[in-house]
């Protein structure tokens, strides 16, 4: 079959445009991207560039031709936008889970009233919960953050191809909400051992409570627990880091494939 030149091009353009719009919605979840702070000028002209950088996947693995029938092309864009925004939403759970768990580890620690501004999110939340958001950024960064998201770009490409239609809907239905539950015990282990720590604690000056009636609890539960916990978060900075690095390299990669992969 020959195709004249015009219609290449036309092929090639919107091929190019609707992969930039799914990494669009990939920005609009996913970590440190879809922060308020970055302009959206920069947003496009970062997806732009990622575009470029996985020309090669992106037309590589699309065998089907972009209708350009309005219609057509309303439902794909509406495609190609869902397709990234959940690679970008599964990528962005574990700092979901993470700043969860953080936030329930404060109010143990007694500072369920004493939030700060997130500024990245516009939203307060505690000291806790912010030190470990900014912790898990850092770790991503650190382990090439924009080189993961670009693998996992590349990857949504591979195993849904641009304008294929392929997205199952009842598949994404029934996986998503086991995907929801594992990411959100690995969040657990991360803080599991603070929240447990705490608890302890807690025991112990009840234990103590009842020993010396006349004393108050108040004054020496606020500092142990801060203190414990202080020396705690330092001693497991390094576990912290090694797990999520592995996250980061491996585990979210196999979340994808049982995401999408067909149930028996």
């Amino acid at each position: 079959m020959n195709f004249s030149l015009d219609f290449l091009l036309i092929q090639t353009v919107l091929s190019f445009l609707l992969a930039m719009i799914r990494v669009q919605g990939f920005f609009m979840a996913a970590p440190i991207f879809s922060q308020s702070v970055i302009p959206p000028m920069i947003k496009i002209g970062i997806s732009g560039l990622f575009c470029f950088w996985l020309y090669d996947a992106i037309f590589a693995n699309s065998t089907s031709l972009i209708l350009t029938d309005p219609y057509m092309l309303v439902i794909g864009i509406i495609h190609e936008f869902f397709v990234g925004y959940i690679f970008g939403m599964v990528l962005n759970l574990i700092f979901d889970a993470i700043a969860t768990f953080a936030q329930m580890l404060g109010m143990q620690a007694g500072q369920s009233s004493d939030h700060v501004l997130n500024p990245s999110a516009d939203t307060s939340t505690s000291n806790i919960a912010l030190f470990y958001g900014n912790l898990s950024m850092w770790a991503f960064l650190s382990v090439g953050g924009l080189y993961q998201a670009a693998l996992i770009l590349r990857k949504s490409f591979e195993l849904i191809p641009l304008a294929s239609y392929s997205f199952n809907l009842n598949t994404l239905a029934l996986n998503y909400p086991k995907i929801f539950g594992q990411v959100f015990i690995i969040g657990l282990k991360f803080l599991l051992p603070l929240l447990a720590m705490m608890f302890i604690i807690d025991i112990c000056v009840a234990f103590l409570s009842k020993i010396l009636p006349q004393a108050s609890m108040f004054f020496l539960l606020m500092p142990a627990k801060l203190t414990v916990l202080g020396a705690f978060m330092i001693l497991g900075l390094s576990g912290y880091w090694m797990n999520i690095d592995q996250y980061f390299t491996e585990d979210v990669f196999e979340l994808f494939d049982t995401l999408l992969a067909p149930r028996a």
